[in-house]
């Protein structure tokens, strides 16, 4: 994770092999005035670079308002993820199908707070989980338990984890995502127009080009 406001800094860092593994498949995080500065390094080091996604930025100011609002059906039984759980919620992860994405789901369900619900057999159905940067991602229904609110009380029970352990309550929603956005906005998160571009990048190396 690198951090800074400096273009300088952050072409240096870029540039320097001990930062970045250009090998590696994905970049994320990056805001639109940055991406320019990132084609170019990566141009310059064999990658080929696709822009694929915007996000919006969602804020919670005053989550201590949401521990006394009670969406949970009591039939439901709410847990948090397991690392058996980790292949899938892979699965759905936009970048999933390596071993990288593997790693990286099950590092954040052992040491991160998460929330889900389970079905009779103790299989999750509905889930969410936060990431190292102390950020809300991941939320997934399986298709036929969606429009049961599920989501909305999955939401509920992680950020009543993280608030507890004093972590900020915001999350990164695909533009396109508004169904996400009208319910973490009703929960009261602040959609803020600043911007957060993924960009994906692919070797030519690996392809032979």
């Amino acid at each position: 994770t690198m951090f800074t406001k400096d273009l300088e800094n952050l072409r240096a860092m870029l540039m320097d092999d001990r930062v970045i593994d250009w090998t590696q498949d994905t970049i994320k995080g990056i805001p639109g005035s940055y991406c320019d500065l990132i084609k170019e390094v990566s141009t310059s080091s064999g990658m080929d670079v696709k822009e694929i996604k915007h996000y919006s930025l969602m804020v919670h100011h005053n989550p201590e308002s949401l521990l006394h609002n009670e969406w949970s059906d009591p039939t439901m039984k709410i847990s948090s993820l397991k690392v058996s759980h980790a292949e899938l919620v892979a699965k759905q992860f936009a970048y999933s199908g390596n071993d990288l994405t593997l790693s990286h789901v099950r590092s954040c369900i052992q040491h991160l707070p998460s929330a889900c619900i389970l079905d009779d057999s103790g299989n999750p159905v509905s889930w969410c989980l936060s990431d190292e940067l102390c950020e809300m991602r991941m939320g997934f229904t399986l298709p036929e338990y969606r429009r049961t609110g599920y989501m909305k009380t999955v939401f509920t029970a992680l950020i009543k984890q993280m608030h507890a352990m004093g972590f900020p309550v915001y999350a990164h929603v695909a533009e396109e995502n508004t169904a996400i956005i009208n319910m973490l906005t009703s929960f009261g998160l602040c959609n803020y127009p600043v911007r957060r571009q993924t960009t994906l990048c692919w070797s030519r190396r690996r392809f032979g080009c």
